[in-house]
């Protein structure tokens, strides 16, 4: 995504030629500029502001072109502190936040990241094979991270107490008629995930759908198919998603 909040700031990633990120402040119920974001080294390419997330005062702008790199700024100075970089290509195609835990998407790999004091140090890097990432989401309390692909598949992964990750299980497409499954991800608790799925025919007509899936007794289920409201048929709904509490 290239939306994020953290606090009383907001920061909104512009790719295309040259790319940006711009920081937004809310005063007295008003967002207003604060600061553009631009890499210390004055090399931007097109791609720099793809996908952003905030944590805290930390702010995380991607620029996935070649092997890609990503730059982290503090939200209040708009000051860039560090460069995450990798030799995956397209490093930064996808970026989550939550709980001082950062995840970024390259070819093959999503890289987990761990806030140690300041700094930003990699943890674990869980393997995609051969398929492209398409979303990442962070459940709230960093428990379980979901991962979609461009093949169409979503798997979650789950955080033992020790801090590792192992792989839990696979949501499969509902259906053939499910396209671009995993377009976005969402959590709205630890129970809950929302999947969309924009390009889905609904009823002989091209709408795009939301799935709700729910954990009970650690068995993850399809529970229900939202769609939009009759007459909206621009083939574009779920193709982002956000949440807040029960809220989506």
């Amino acid at each position: 995504s290239a939306l994020a909040m953290t606090g009383k700031f907001g920061v909104i990633g512009a790719p295309g030629g040259p790319g940006a990120a711009y920081v937004y402040r809310r005063e007295e119920g008003d967002w207003k500029p604060w600061s553009r974001l631009l890499p210390r080294d004055g090399t931007v390419t097109a791609e720099f502001g793809f996908a952003v997330t905030a944590l805290g005062y930390d702010v995380f702008v991607s620029d996935h072109q070649g092997s890609g790199r990503v730059y982290q700024f503090d939200a209040r100075t708009g000051e860039q502190i560090d460069i995450l970089t990798s030799d995956n290509g397209e490093f930064g195609r996808v970026l989550a936040s939550e709980s001082n835990m950062l995840a970024i998407a390259s070819l093959g790999f999503v890289h987990l990241y761990t806030r140690q004091d300041t700094a930003w140090g990699l943890t674990a890097r869980l393997p995609l094979g051969s398929a492209s990432p398409q979303a990442l989401a962070y459940a709230p309390g960093a428990e379980w991270l979901a991962v979609s692909t461009e093949l169409g598949s979503v798997r979650l992964y789950q955080r033992d107490r020790a801090g590792q990750w192992t792989s839990f299980t696979e949501l499969p497409r509902p259906s053939d008629e499910a396209a671009k499954f995993g377009a976005s991800l969402s959590f709205s608790s630890t129970n809950r995930l929302l999947i969309g799925a924009p390009e889905t025919t609904w009823e002989g007509k091209r709408t795009g759908v939301v799935h709700l899936y729910e954990r009970e007794n650690d068995v993850w289920t399809l529970r229900r198919t939202i769609v939009p409201k009759e007459g909206s048929h621009a083939g574009t709904f779920g193709s982002t998603i956000a949440t807040q509490d029960d809220v989506a």
